[in-house]
C-alpha cells in the first residue's frame, strides 16, 4: 500500500509519511513528519515561532489498520517563547495531550468503555486500565465543560445520590426529568453539597424550578427552604 493510501485512512492534518518504519508482529511503525507550510503551534502562547530550538520525537498511538495496531512517531519541535523566554514543545492539535495517543484513538477508547469495562476495554487494545481510565476522564472532562457549564437550568428534577467507591463515598446526582439526562453531581450527599447546585443556577433560575423529587434524607431539605 503506497504512502498517500495509508495516510489518507491517518486523520493527521498538516503532517505527510516519510517512511514505514516497521512492520510486523500485529504492529506498524510510521515514522511522519510537518509540511513546510506547517510552522507549528507554541504550547506557551499559542502562536508559531521561526526559530527552533531542539525537536525530539514521541510516539503516539493511533487507530488500527485492520489487525495492525498503529504508532506514529512524530517530531515536535522546540522553541523558545518570546512571550515568557522559556523552552515550549510545540502543540499538535490531533495528539491527546498527555496520554501519548492520537485524539481520533481516544475517541475509540471512550466509546468502547462505554459498554464494558476499563479492564476489558484495555485487554482488547492492548492497553493497562489505569492509561484507559485516564484517556477516558479527559475526555468526559471535556463534555462536562462543553455540556455543562454553565449548569443548564431543569425544569423538573430529581436529586439522589449514589455509591461510587467503598467506604461511603457517595455522588449527589441532579436529573433533568425532562430530558432524562444527569445535569450536575458533586461529591458528597450533604445539604451544603446540593447548595453548590441552587449557587451555580443562581437565585432567578432556582425560581423556575417546578418540580424535583427526591427521597426523604435530610441532604435536600434545603431545596425546600
Amino acid at each position: 500500500m503506497r504512502n498517500n493510501s495509508i495516510r489518507s485512512l491517518l486523520k493527521i492534518p498538516g503532517y505527510k509519511i516519510k517512511e514505514i518504519i516497521n512492520k510486523g508482529e500485529g504492529e506498524i511503525h510510521i515514522r511522519i513528519e510537518p509540511h513546510k507550510r506547517n510552522k507549528g503551534i507554541c504550547s506557551g502562547c499559542g502562536k508559531s515561532h521561526r526559530s527552533i530550538h531542539s525537536i525530539r520525537e514521541m510516539t503516539a498511538e493511533d487507530v488500527r489498520l485492520g489487525e495492525f495496531r498503529v504508532f506514529l512517531h512524530i517530531p515536535k519541535r522546540r522553541s523558545e517563547c518570546p512571550e515568557d523566554g522559556r523552552i515550549h514543545t510545540e502543540q499538535i492539535e490531533w495528539i491527546e495531550l498527555g496520554a501519548r495517543v492520537t485524539k481520533t484513538f481516544a475517541k475509540s477508547v471512550n466509546r468502547l468503555t462505554a459498554i464494558t469495562t476499563n479492564q476489558e476495554a484495555g485487554w482488547y487494545l492492548g492497553l493497562n486500565d489505569e492509561k484507559v481510565c485516564r484517556i477516558d476522564k479527559a475526555i468526559l472532562a471535556r463534555l462536562a465543560r462543553r455540556y455543562l457549564h454553565p449548569t443548564p437550568l431543569s425544569i423538573n428534577i430529581s436529586i439522589d445520590e449514589v455509591a461510587w467507591k467503598k467506604h461511603h463515598r457517595y455522588l449527589t446526582n441532579v436529573i433533568d426529568t425532562d430530558e432524562k439526562v444527569v445535569t450536575w453531581n458533586e461529591k458528597g450527599r450533604k445539604a451544603e453539597v446540593l447548595d453548590k447546585y441552587y449557587e451555580f443556577l443562581g437565585a432567578e433560575n432556582c425560581k423556575r424550578i417546578e418540580s424535583a423529587s427526591m427521597d426523604g434524607a435530610r441532604t435536600y431539605i434545603s431545596l425546600l427552604r
